[in-house]
């Protein structure tokens, strides 16, 4: 069996029809699903009908049906929760804005404990320095008082100074003989202020001692 294709059919104006030339059997094309059907299945009569007018067959007419109430219901259901959803998207949009505030508070706090980071290690650099310098400056002073003691004149407990130069022997030795003369002549001076004391306390003792060759 074969179809011959009767003209090209008119956009939007006429469907595409084929006519088998052994039975004379008609097809005509659905528009949507570009499938063929017999022109008896279809709401044409005539050959010359089907070529003027457009076709839709049954599953796409029920297709096109279900999705025009599907779009209905979507238009019904917006409507009813518009509120909703406005609302839903405005707390969206409030929340997007709160987090994009709280990254830039975030950004502004890293970047100025970052700069007070900074600013402390430069702080603690300069404190080290100064405490090195003040280090070397009190080893510097220990070590000139330590000479000073080292070079100046002891005192000993006598309040007698020490010769200046202890390596030489002969102002060692004159220091060292005063300590015990001086110590001598104060004991001596004790002892007779004592023995006055007892003397006048005792007259007896005074006249004894002055009639005694």
């Amino acid at each position: 069996m074969t179809r011959t294709r009767r003209g090209a059919p008119t956009k939007g104006t006429s469907a595409r029809v084929e006519e088998d030339s052994s039975d004379g059997t008609v097809m005509v094309e659905c528009e949507t699903c570009q499938e063929w059907a017999n022109i008896d299945d279809t709401p044409f009569s005539s050959t010359q009908e089907a070529q003027a007018g457009r076709y839709t067959c049954n599953l796409c007419t029920r297709l096109a049906a279900m999705q025009a109430s599907i779009a209905l219901q979507e238009i019904k259901l917006r409507a009813e929760h518009s509120q909703q959803i406005s609302q839903i998207k405005a707390e969206w949009e409030a929340a997007q804005a709160e987090a994009k505030i709280d990254r830039q508070n975030l950004h502004t706090l890293l970047s100025t404990e970052r700069n007070l980071r900074e600013k402390l290690e430069e702080e603690i650099g300069t404190l080290q320095t100064q405490i090195k310098k003040l280090e070397q400056t009190n080893s510097t002073q220990d070590a000139q008082e330590n000479g000073d003691q080292a070079t100046s004149t002891p005192r000993h407990d006598s309040g007698t100074p020490e010769p200046k130069h202890p390596s030489d022997k002969q102002f060692r030795s004159q220091w060292k003989e005063d300590i015990p003369s001086q110590g001598t002549s104060r004991i001596s001076e004790d002892i007779e202020h004592t023995v006055e004391l007892a003397e006048e306390g005792n007259p007896g003792t005074q006249v004894g001692k002055k009639a005694d060759p």
